[in-house]
């Protein structure tokens, strides 16, 4: 049973960054709490994979494809309905990433899984990028993705969030939504917060339970409107799934814990470049 959302206790933050794989996750995943914020509370979400498609080509005649600038205009009309500044970085979605001999890095479900080493450079950038944008600047909590689903852009934003662990006030990680419900999975095995937090090697300290009013959560997600169709079928189905996600009295809700890193992950070597050797941009 998680703690109910109070905003008094946020109250002290100068600021709460999400960390967003895509142009849309925030929203869906965090936009009760964002828009639930003190007024005195800086609103961040900062996208990683809002970048145009890299060199290759195939992205134009990908099915369901959405030009990013379409993309990043449904997040920039969405973020400013709850006040929240959006960031968006230049890294392109995992399917439309190119090695340099102009080869997909990832192919049909191999996105779904483990970095490929061609694009650790990306995500090496990405996370000391992300450390920059998240540290000295006041009391800051930061709230990343828990890769439920396993997709790889997912897993890069978690672990830039776990890289902040012990630098800012709170790291939270959230329920990838509406990848956290089994029929929203793709691949083999199914897949779940307390299997999330094992693959990051994290242990649960907290869990929080943000209360989801539906048809204003409904109307923040219906600005993404090139994606609402190929997630949910239309405005009646994100209302369907949004009813489905619900806390432990059957109230809809957005569901966050706060975590530790495991001893396991604390000494091993980090995989990516980490927050804790970036200098001091004060």
């Amino acid at each position: 049973m998680g703690a109910h959302f109070d905003p008094a206790r946020w109250a002290h933050l100068d600021r709460v960054v999400v960390l967003s794989p895509h142009l849309d996750d925030a929203a869906l995943s965090c936009g009760a709490l964002l828009a639930a914020l003190p007024s005195g509370v800086d609103r961040v979400a900062l996208t990683i994979c809002a970048g145009d498609a890299t060199a290759g080509g195939g992205a134009s005649v990908r099915k369901g494809f959405t030009e990013p600038a379409i993309r990043r205009a449904e997040d920039r009309a969405a973020l400013a309905t709850i006040d929240c500044h959006p960031i968006h970085l230049g890294l392109a979605d995992a399917i439309d990433r190119y090695r340099n001999s102009g080869a997909p890095i990832y192919n049909k479900m191999e996105f779904l899984g483990d970095i490929d080493p061609d694009d650790r450079e990306h995500s090496a950038a990405v996370q000391s990028l992300i450390g920059r944008l998240c540290c000295h600047l006041g009391v800051t909590a930061v709230l990343a993705p828990l890769s439920i689903g396993r997709h790889v852009d997912h897993w890069i934003a978690a672990q830039a969030g776990l890289a902040l662990d012990g630098i800012v006030e709170a790291l939270w990680l959230y329920e990838d939504v509406p990848y956290m419900l089994p029929d929203n999975q793709v691949g083999s095995g199914q897949d779940d917060s307390a299997s999330a937090m094992k693959r990051l090697g994290v242990t649960a300290l907290d869990s929080l339970e943000v209360p989801v009013h539906i048809e204003d959560k409904t109307a923040l997600v219906g600005h993404y409107a090139s994606q609402v169709g190929a997630l949910f079928g239309d405005e009646d189905g994100v209302r369907t799934t949004l009813r489905r996600i619900t806390d432990s009295d059957g109230q809809p809700c957005e569901r966050l814990w706060r975590v530790a890193l495991t001893a396991k992950l604390a000494n091993k070597k980090p995989m990516f470049v980490s927050a804790r050797s970036l200098p001091d941009s004060r």
